[in-house]
């Protein structure tokens, strides 16, 4: 995409509009947009973080593999928000994988180029910040139900986690979610997390079909029982 597309696609965002016509301009200079089909790797863990990504539309999975070949941890990112969010100031490393999980596109962003906007604008530096506090409450609400001891409720937190972040006004999670993902979040078994999905499916709670969850109660939360 040439400039002109590139300026319309970022310059209204909340996390650039503050940004003046210099700094803008600064951006636009190690800037570029990428569309990403789905299932395709974005960056491995491990590689050379220099770059910095910001999602204009899709969803994105990212996760990390302990020494073991195991999940270690796992999240699904949203439109209109920075990634990664980890190792920026200090590593120069990727913590985690990140691949699109429906047709995604990012702006990739210049990591120096960042930095330098976070020096020269508050606002700027204020939003990714504030995207950073959201994040870490996220991971302290996870980490809180994976405290639970029973596996049962676990899963049943994590779908309602699932449904609060990522489902849409029709109650519908728009992306693929695999068994073993809900399992990583939830900090169970493939096996514990498959049963209680079936269990959900025969109570009417939830339909999972083609790796895609609908919420059938609505908003209601899903009972957390143990």
């Amino acid at each position: 995409m040439n400039n002109d597309n590139l300026r319309k696609e970022i310059e209204f965002r909340k996390s650039f509009c503050k940004l003046n016509e210099d700094e803008f301009n600064l951006l636009m200079s190690g800037c570029r947009l990428k569309k990403i089909q789905p299932q395709r790797w974005i960056f491995d863990q491990g590689d050379k973080l220099d770059k910095i990504y910001f999602l204009l539309e899709g969803h994105i999975k990212m996760f990390s593999i302990d020494e073991n070949g195991k999940f270690d941890s796992l999240k699904f990112i949203s439109a209109n928000s920075f990634f990664p969010m980890e190792g920026i100031t200090i590593s120069g490393e990727q913590k985690q994988n990140a691949v699109a999980v429906e047709e995604s596109l990012v702006a990739i962003i210049d990591l120096k180029i960042l930095k330098k906007l976070m020096k020269s604008n508050f606002n700027f530096l204020y939003s990714f910040f504030n995207q950073m506090e959201l994040e870490n409450n996220r991971i302290s609400q996870i980490l809180k139900y994976n405290s639970c001891t029973s596996a049962n409720r676990r899963v049943r937190q994590a779908l309602n986690f699932i449904r609060e972040e990522h489902s849409t006004s029709k109650n519908y999670v728009p992306f693929k979610i695999l068994i073993k993902d809900i399992a990583a979040l939830s900090g169970t078994t493939i096996e514990t997390t498959g049963f209680v999905i079936k269990e959900l499916i025969r109570e009417n709670v939830i339909s999972y079909n083609k790796k895609r969850i609908k919420f059938l109660n609505g908003k209601q939360k899903i009972e957390e029982r143990n």
